[in-house]
This record gives C-alpha cells, sequence and structure tokens, in this order.
C-alpha cells in the first residue's frame, strides 16, 4: 500500500509531491476534484434518462474512490432516484474486478441499464461483461469510466469517461 512507501521517504526526508495520492500523506499532494468529476459522469447517465444505474467501486481507503461513491449517491438523491444497495457493487480498479461485478450487476432481476465505474480499468473490464452477456453499448447498456487512461479511446466501442487534468496536476506538482 502506498501508504507504506510514503511513510518510509519522510522517515528518510526525501523531498516529495504526491499527485492524487488519495489518502494521508506527509507531503504536499496535488489532487483532482473526484467528487465534481463523479457528479458530471452521474449527470451525464441521468440527462440520458437512465434511472437504475450501477456503481462498481474500488478500494475506499482511497479518497477518490470515496469521492467517486459519494457524488454516486448525492447525484441520484438530487435526481429523486433511489439509491439501491443492490446496484452498488465492489470491484478492485482491474478489468477482472470490473468484469465480475458488471456480470454481478447483470444477474440481478432488474439489473441497470447504466453502470458508472471507479475508474476505466473496470470499465472496460465491464465492457467485455457487457459483450459476453449479450448487451451492446451504448444501445443495452451506457457505461461511463473515469480517468480518462489511453485504453479509453481503444475500447469498443470507445469508452466515454471522465478525464483527469494530468498535465496541470504534473505541472503544480512539479512548480511545488
Amino acid at each position: 500500500y502506498a501508504a507504506d512507501y510514503l511513510a518510509a521517504m519522510a522517515s528518510a526526508h526525501i523531498p516529495i509531491v504526491t499527485i492524487d495520492q488519495g489518502g494521508p500523506s506527509p507531503f504536499p499532494t496535488v489532487t483532482a476534484d473526484n467528487y465534481q468529476g463523479g457528479c458530471a459522469a452521474l449527470r451525464h447517465l441521468v440527462e440520458l434518462g437512465h434511472s437504475r444505474i450501477g456503481f462498481i467501486g474500488g478500494d475506499e481507503r482511497l479518497a477518490s474512490a470515496r469521492d467517486r461513491h459519494r457524488a454516486y449517491a448525492d447525484v441520484l438523491q438530487q435526481a429523486r432516484l433511489p439509491v439501491d444497495p443492490a446496484l452498488l457493487v465492489e470491484g478492485d480498479f482491474s478489468r477482472k474486478g470490473g468484469f465480475d461485478a458488471a456480470l454481478r450487476l447483470f444477474r440481478l432481476p432488474e439489473p441497470p441499464t447504466a453502470i458508472f465505474a471507479v475508474n476505466d480499468v473496470s470499465a472496460h473490464g465491464a465492457l467485455a461483461a457487457a459483450r459476453e452477456v449479450g448487451l451492446r453499448v451504448p444501445e443495452d447498456l451506457s457505461i461511463v469510466g473515469f480517468d480518462d487512461i489511453p485504453l479509453a479511446a481503444h475500447a469498443t466501442p470507445p469508452l466515454t469517461t471522465i478525464r483527469l487534468p494530468l498535465q496541470p496536476m504534473a505541472r503544480a506538482a512539479v512548480n511545488m
């Protein structure tokens, strides 16, 4: 876990600036607004008319995962949509985790018509799971990821995703 490495570097007095570290850090850090990004993703799905939106989460020791989960709950509440606990599934930020989580969602008596995945790798796994069960994206199911990694543009179909402002974040970290 990253906290172990950070603690070792702090005790060695190594000057560090972290980027989107997501947990307590003895170092200065530059972070993205994961909450607002998550809200944008969920608002997009609500505006498309989805009322059963699944959420593939991640390790909530990370602030980014907690913020994206909180965005999910808040936007559904603002849209007066029920937060069904069955639609909240744990992933592990991996393709396999996203695949397995999406399969659990698809097996529900009332499966979601949309999925918000905590990151693009999980969303990519959800795309593969949708193909496996015969769902077409975007015709039958909408999927939104988060991070805008290069894989997102090369997925079939290309993944809708929230872009992290990595270059401005890196610039800010270097300036710090």
